[in-house]
């Protein structure tokens, strides 16, 4: 079982990626930012969610502008998942069957988030970090 009491209040924002994506971004004080830098948090199969947030102010808190971006569609995997949940349906085909979360899928959402950084926040360079299903997006 996932522990669920991830304490504490996230401070970013919710945002518009590319037009179409949900976003979460959280961004440093000015005195602490480094330059023309962000980091891109790829998400586990939970997506946006209390944890994955207050995993990206803190990175925020160091000084890197950190963006999350909703790979899923807003079909993220359930944190309470029911007994009978196939995993491999959900990457396959995502929750209701016309949804998939393939590379095919993933990939220009992932391009589009970079370019986002680039063309509207003026980022130069860009970190990636990525968890469980995140580690594995290699656009």
């Amino acid at each position: 079982m996932i522990d669920l009491d991830c304490r504490g209040t996230p401070t970013g924002e919710k945002i518009t990626v590319a037009g179409k994506y949900e976003g979460y971004l959280a961004t440093p004080a000015a005195d602490k930012a480094h330059k023309d830098v962000a980091l891109l948090y790829i998400t586990d199969i939970f997506g946006i969610w209390q944890n994955s947030k207050l995993m990206a102010d803190q990175l925020a808190e160091n000084g890197y502008k950190t963006l999350i971006v909703d790979l899923f569609n807003g079909d993220p995997v359930p944190v309470e998942r029911p007994a009978d949940f196939d995993i491999m349906a959900w990457l396959q085909h995502g929750t209701g069957g016309k949804n998939p979360h393939t590379k095919e899928a993933v990939d220009p959402i992932v391009v589009d988030s970079i370019k986002f950084l680039k063309e509207e926040h003026g980022v130069k360079k860009i970190g990636a970090l990525g968890y469980c299903f995140g580690a594995k997006v290699r656009a």
